[in-house]
């Protein structure tokens, strides 16, 4: 409802959701001029972007691995190159040379072959967490406040209110809000004016979060031995537990890895974890030789699992790639003072990297000041 009690606003813009589309909006946002808090359920920012290191749990350890995205196309992504250049991060090309292995039949070898490649298909140097680095390096700090979950937003006659539950439990008040979390999270765990319509709330819960009942699989080695028999470390398989598996490994001489998506549904994978573990050596030992059994490290990152991520509502249903949404949640609500803004409502490449830029983009075009210069954030 709206709450008939009116403050001087803690800021000019309060973001739900620390991922990549609402740090890249507060980026830009900060950029423009405006006071900005960026509100994070979780204990880390990142959102779906999340790496791990080549010694987990050591201190000095460096970046390993992608336990999220991993890749872009910058040549068909241009929001993505435009973001690549303006932020100073390197790609390379990802590994591909060499026959896959096809893990096709219960009981019968597995045989090499060949798998088309996907053209154009990069890496980020240092992951996507680099971006996310290098937006933090452009804000202020304290802007981006961790372990925060919004349970309630409410509208006065000046400001919109975002209150949070936790230890540090507080109530912001800002000119706008803007919702950069994934939507079903926030329609789930959120108590939202009687101002945001009804069919505001039907298109969040229509919007399924972009991988988020996906488990990934990541194996460290001490080097990509499968390249020495003319292997690109792909796999196809029907088998599993991992249906299909790349290189991962960095360049320069840089940690080697593999990783693969699991097939097995989040039940299973949830009521079994050390015979995951076990099978997935099993596979990769199976597909490039007993040297795989020698992993350095195996990290199974179940994204179904993470409540600030996963919705009962995408447990519930098939997952589903993500499309282009109603325009509804593109439009400013409550008077202006609600946008929306994660990866799922850009309309090009909803649910992607490119996708969660783009939105920031468009969002921060929003609200922009009327003083400032008209034209792309970027």
């Amino acid at each position: 409802m709206n709450v008939k009690r009116s403050s001087k606003p803690d800021c000019d813009v309060v973001v739900i959701g620390g991922g990549l589309a609402g740090v890249a909006c507060a980026y830009l946002l900060h950029g423009q001029g405006l006071a900005v808090t960026v509100l994070e359920a979780a204990d880390r920012a990142g959102g779906r972007i999340r790496s791990m290191t080549n010694a987990p749990g050591a201190p000095g350890a460096t970046y390993a691995a992608d336990l999220g995205p991993a890749w872009v196309w910058p040549e068909y992504q241009p929001v993505i190159a435009d973001w690549l250049e303006r932020l100073g991060v390197e790609t390379f090309e990802q590994f591909e040379d060499g026959d896959a292995i096809l893990d096709l039949d219960p009981g019968m070898p597995v045989r090499r072959g060949f798998l088309p490649g996907q053209h154009g298909i990069r890496r980020l140097r240092g992951g996507p967490q680099a971006l996310i680095d290098k937006l933090f390096a452009g804000l202020p700090d304290g802007t981006v406040r961790t372990g925060c979950p919004v349970v309630v937003v409410e509208v006065d006659e000046d400001n919109i209110l975002v209150t949070t539950a936790g230890p540090g439990a507080a109530t912001l008040r800002a000119r706008r809000a803007v919702v950069a979390a994934p939507l079903r999270i926030c329609a789930q765990t959120v108590i939202w004016p009687t101002e945001v319509d009804a069919s505001v709330l039907a298109q969040m819960r229509a919007t399924p979060t972009w991988m988020a009942t996906q488990a990934k699989a990541v194996a460290l080695y001490d080097r990509p031995f499968w390249r020495d028999g003319g292997l690109s470390g792909r796999v196809a398989s029907h088998i599993g537990p991992l249906v299909e598996v790349h290189d991962h490994t960095q360049p320069d001489g840089g940690q080697a890895a593999l990783f693969g998506f699991v097939g097995w549904p989040h039940a299973a994978r949830a009521a079994s974890p050390e015979r995951l573990h076990g099978e997935i050596i099993d596979q990769l030992a199976r597909c490039f030789g007993d040297e795989a059994r020698t992993c350095r490290a195996l990290h199974v990152e179940d994204w179904a699992a993470n409540t600030t991520i996963c919705s009962d509502l995408d447990l519930a249903t098939p997952p589903s790639h993500p499309v282009v949404t109603s325009d509804v949640l593109r439009k400013a609500h409550c008077g202006g003072r609600l946008f929306f803004c994660s990866a799922e409502t850009a309309v090009q490449s909803p649910g992607l990297i490119e996708g969660a830029l783009a939105a920031a983009a468009s969002t921060a075009h929003q609200l922009q000041p009327a003083s400032a210069t008209t034209g792309s954030p970027l």
